[in-house]
């Protein structure tokens, strides 16, 4: 009985996978940018062993990410009406991937390192940022040029999953490796 029900919540595993290959494209694509930005200072005073477990576990810690989000993601697919977000998960999905991802990426980009911002503004930015997302979706799904737009956009982001899943997997046999 769970599991029908379930099976009748959680979207088809052909609509995850574009969903996930957005939230891919963006979490590690941003880490790949700080780790490059970083790289000049570290080759200084870190040897490549470290350089590369510095790697390995950003790139671990990145597919916890993206699997957590999607998760959230499918986990919203059984609480809210399936005419939500189940039956429109790729338009809406990567839509709401791509807000809240794109507007964390901006805030960590745009805060002071100095003094970071005092933990209230954090918060209204998040919600706001929730309503923007979630209105952006609801809005996405009713526009034809926007759903073909992002069903093309998800669907063409899946050529990154080639590319991040054995980085991954050569990370975690790094990560395994140097841990034994």
């Amino acid at each position: 009985m769970i599991w029908r029900f379930l099976n009748n919540r959680l979207p088809k595993f052909q609509s995850l996978v574009p969903v996930y290959a957005v939230i891919v494209f963006m979490v590690y694509t941003w880490t790949i940018y700080a780790f490059i930005r970083f790289l000049p200072y570290w080759l200084n005073f870190l040897n490549m062993s470290e350089i590369l477990a510095i790697f390995s576990y950003a790139m671990l810690s990145d597919c916890l990410e993206s699997l957590g989000i999607l998760f959230l993601l499918s986990v919203s697919c059984v609480i809210l009406p399936a005419g939500f977000l189940r039956n429109t998960f790729v338009v809406r999905g990567s839509v709401i991937a791509t807000c809240l991802l794109g507007a964390g990426i901006v805030y960590m980009a745009t805060i002071p390192k100095t003094s970071p911002p005092p933990l209230i503004s954090y918060i209204l930015w998040s919600l706001a940022v929730l309503a923007a997302a979630i209105f952006l979706a609801f809005v996405a799904a009713k526009i034809r040029f926007v759903v073909s737009a992002m069903e093309w956009l998800s669907n063409s982001m899946i050529i990154f999953l080639y590319i991040y899943i054995p980085i991954t997997a050569l990370s975690l046999l790094n990560v395994i490796f140097r841990n034994l």
